[in-house]
């Protein structure tokens, strides 16, 4: 809750700046509650993605940057939490697992073949991107915009390990010293902007987001890359 609040005080003082500047400043501010489907990935022969998209949700503020006079072309970024970045992970082969946390009870930190992992991670996330935008259309009020590419830092700010399928299951495990504090990810996406009044406009798009980090540490001599997908229904306001 407490980052919560942080994040709508800095939303509160960048829309108290938006406001003070004159109809051709190149800077815009806004802020999103995007609900998210994501996905965990594995290179390894042995361990493979089980179940379905797992939902989530992104909340954060973002700004924008436009290139002098001109409002299509625009560098943009921002700070936000990535809520509930999680997947499953079928292990068919058993043996060694989140060996670096302090697990609730004796033997979790081994599992049997064909148990499954499901993480649950956190992040404070740190876009980048590019951002064309189109010149107004239907009757002046609606704009479309792409964000090619777009690069995410995540910085780890929680993670928790249920096991399914095994000896002994547990859930909501602390495995954040088995997890890895960064996540670097690409992405790619497009909406429109729908302008409801004087510089406020509703924004509505769809998103992907693909890991290119490991986000586990591994155990042993394992050599699997685990990385988390992400599609995102990107919700917001922009003044």
């Amino acid at each position: 809750m407490k980052k919560i609040v942080i994040l709508l005080c800095f939303f509160g003082l960048f829309c108290s700046k938006t406001n003070a500047q004159d109809e051709f400043s190149p800077y815009k501010f806004g802020f999103q509650f995007s609900p998210t489907f994501s996905w965990m990935n594995s290179d390894s022969r042995t361990i493979n993605r089980n179940g379905s998209v797992i939902l989530g949700a992104k909340l954060g503020m973002f700004g924008e940057y436009y290139f002098g006079n001109n409002l299509n072309y625009a560098l943009a970024s921002g700070i936000g939490f990535a809520f509930n970045h999680s997947g499953k992970l079928r292990h068919d082969d058993g043996g060694a697992i989140w060996t670096n946390s302090d697990l609730s009870l004796p033997g979790l930190d081994t599992i049997t073949a064909g148990t499954t992992l499901k993480y649950n991670l956190q992040y404070l996330e740190i876009p980048f991107s590019l951002k064309l935008k189109s010149n107004v259309l239907y009757g002046g009020v609606l704009k479309v915009y792409a964000e090619i590419p777009t690069i995410y830092l995540g910085i780890n700010t929680q993670a928790k390990g249920t096991i399914e399928g095994n000896t002994v299951d547990s859930e909501k495990e602390d495995i954040k010293p088995d997890t890895k504090l960064f996540n670097l990810s690409w992405g790619v996406g497009g909406g429109v902007e729908y302008e409801v009044a004087e510089k406020l406009a509703l924004v509505g798009g769809l998103h992907y987001q693909s890991g290119f980090t490991d986000v586990t540490k591994n155990v042993d001599d394992d050599k699997s890359k685990a990385t988390i997908g992400v599609f995102i229904i990107r919700l917001g306001l922009i003044f």
